[in-house]
């Protein structure tokens, strides 16, 4: 099989953060509903691929826990008071080392917000990010659609929840294509 675009994001080579999908937070996003639709969508193909998944909270003592239905299968959920997540991540620079899983499918909220400066911070550190436009979301649309514009012009890659489950497939005769694709057809948007 001829190499695959780095863009494309690989089963064995991504990894899914979910920043700050929380109790008290969520009530406030704008489509905040269908945000958190997506995050247990692509949650749950994650668990089903075996593909890791980290969370992040901002002050939970404030903002609540992470949603109870994303809690299920997290790998890690980091506390954090900083809006960018990578100081409480504490991942190594993917640009240093031959790191495995360098590339970050990225859901949460605030899209101008934690999502946007952990997005750039980890791009900085040599992470290829893609963030999911349908699993992110702002109190406001306009911050939202700035943030968006804001990313993409800073090398982060925008695409649906949807295509990432498709990439990590990358086949229909993946052992998994059938389960996911059912997932997939189920799916709540």
């Amino acid at each position: 099989m001829p190499p695959r675009h780095v863009d494309l994001l690989g089963r064995s080579t991504s990894q899914l953060l979910i920043v700050d999908v929380q109790e008290r937070l969520m009530p406030a996003i704008d489509q905040g509903d269908a945000v958190l639709a997506t995050c247990e969508f692509l949650a749950s193909v994650a668990r089903e691929l075996s593909i890791p998944i980290t969370a992040t909270e901002q002050y939970p003592q404030g903002l609540g826990p992470t949603i109870e239905s994303l809690r299920k299968g997290i790998d890690a959920i980091r506390e954090k008071r900083e809006f960018s997540a990578v100081p409480a991540l504490d991942w190594p620079a993917a640009g240093d080392l031959d790191l495995e899983r360098f590339q970050v499918a990225m859901v949460g909220v605030e899209t101008h917000v934690c999502v946007a400066q952990t997005a750039m911070d980890l791009v900085s550190l040599g992470y290829h990010v893609t963030i999911c436009v349908d699993g992110v979301g702002s109190r406001f649309a306009v911050d939202h659609d700035a943030a968006l514009r804001r990313l993409q012009g800073a090398g982060v890659q925008l695409t649906t929840a949807e295509a990432v489950v498709f990439e990590w497939l990358q086949t229909s005769t993946s052992p998994e294509f059938r389960q996911v694709s059912q997932v997939v057809k189920n799916r709540r948007r």
